[in-house]
């Protein structure tokens, strides 16, 4: 779709929603809009190469209208706009539907959770040239590339007196619709699994702490990297075991997540997959939040998963912790600080590469319908193979600042 199509095309969504918001307005409906500015100095994340340090204003106006159509049953339209004024190419309209049902029936629940997005970008990948770029730099304007994603999460549970079981199901999906180019190669993906839990809660009520056992089936696609002669890919099945819990401790501290081992099997085929066929690591998926006092919000996440690459022929093991910090001074002012660290180990290949992130927020809310947020972000992107040294691995690290302030109504 040509620039100024997408361009009306979008407008024309944000017009709409806003509107649909505004015509529907009662205790069900939920409507915002949201203009941002920013300045990011390193657009595509890398120090070196012929896409170093670019520097570029943008700006987003985005807005949402959410709907509770039924009791259990939500869904919700944020479209947003974003232009980058030193950096055409990266411009990018994102629609985004989600929808939650939950509906119960006796001991018997059942939830689901979807979101599609789709975004209008460019359709080529990014060159960064020959042996510039890490793997998180090739991840920033993937995501303000032309593709079409897709996320949901089944799950329907019976409870009975000792315990209960919990049939589970996911799929996340990538379709890139970006031609390759030399050097960043942004291919197809998906992860699909489906698993079964047993499990038991102690205490009364539903809010009682509950362990559980799970078992998890699955398959991670990864398309060939854009040149149709190529057989290589790291496409697999797996199985994975694992021991989850959701635990409460009054109000102001919830603890939920699961750990286990998760085993990976790829082609036998060296001139598919260049690495033992079969691979055995610790999974891990943990949440906790808590309330020390009425001001204090603290988040802490951390993960620990196999994956396959977006960018490539490889898998790698990616591991994510992140942990943020809201506090509110009063009813008009509050701040939010957040420290992430991203881990990236690659096989085949040798590469490992890391990013470590810091983010500040300072938000004014004027009352229930306007608020202000100004927002500030520093990563560091840097190659942590002890076999990569020098410019191999300098040209793999990057430096990145981007600040934004944004106006936000809602109703």
């Amino acid at each position: 779709m040509k620039s100024d199509s997408r361009l009306a095309l979008s407008t024309f969504a944000l017009a709409l929603g806003l509107g649909a918001g505004t015509a529907l307005a009662g205790p069900r409906v939920q409507t915002s809009l949201s203009a941002l500015v920013g300045y990011d100095d390193n657009v595509y994340g890398v120090d070196s190469g012929p896409l170093a340090t670019i520097e570029s204003p943008y700006s987003t106006l985005s807005a949402r209208l959410a709907l509770q159509a039924a009791p259990g049953l939500h869904l919700a339209y944020s479209p947003s706009l974003t232009r980058y004024f030193d950096a055409s190419r990266e411009d990018h309209d994102k629609h985004s539907l989600q929808g939650t049902w939950a509906r119960k029936a006796g001991a018997t629940s059942w939830s689901t959770a979807t979101e599609l997005t789709y975004i209008f970008g460019d359709k080529e990948g990014t060159d960064y040239g020959p042996g510039h770029g890490g793997a998180f730099s090739t991840a920033i304007p993937r995501e303000r590339r032309e593709q079409f994603q897709n996320k949901t999460d089944l799950a329907l549970r019976h409870d009975f007196s000792a315990g209960f079981v919990r049939a589970l199901g996911r799929l996340a999906y990538w379709d890139m619709r970006t031609a390759p180019v030399s050097g960043c190669n942004y291919v197809d993906r998906y992860d699909i699994q489906g698993g079964l839990d047993l499990g038991r809660r102690f205490g009364e009520g539903e809010r009682g702490p509950e362990l559980y056992l799970g078992y998890r089936h699955g398959y991670q696609f990864q398309d060939r990297d854009g040149n149709p002669a190529s057989p290589r890919h790291a496409s697999n099945h797996y199985d994975r075991i694992v021991l989850g819990g959701d635990v409460r401790l009054g109000s102001t501290l919830r603890l939920n997540g699961e750990v286990g081992w998760s085993r990976h099997v790829y082609s036998d085929d060296p001139a598919i997959y260049a690495a033992p066929p079969t691979q055995t690591d610790l999974f891990t998926e943990l949440s906790l939040a808590w309330t020390p006092t009425p001001k204090d919000e603290i988040q802490l996440k951390s993960s620990r998963a196999r994956t396959v690459s977006t960018t490539g022929v490889n898998q790698f093991m990616l591991s994510h912790h992140q942990l943020s910090w809201k506090h509110s001074f009063n009813d008009t002012w509050s701040t939010r600080l957040g420290v992430r660290s991203i881990d990236a180990d690659y096989l085949p290949a040798d590469r490992h590469d890391a990013v470590y992130g810091f983010t500040a927020s300072l938000t004014h809310t004027f009352n229930p319908a306007w608020s202000a947020t100004l927002s500030a972000t520093a990563d560091r992107g840097r190659e942590l193979h002890p076999d990569i040294v020098g410019s191999a691995s300098s040209n793999r690290e990057f430096d990145r600042h981007y600040v934004s302030f944004s106006v936000t109504w809602k109703k």
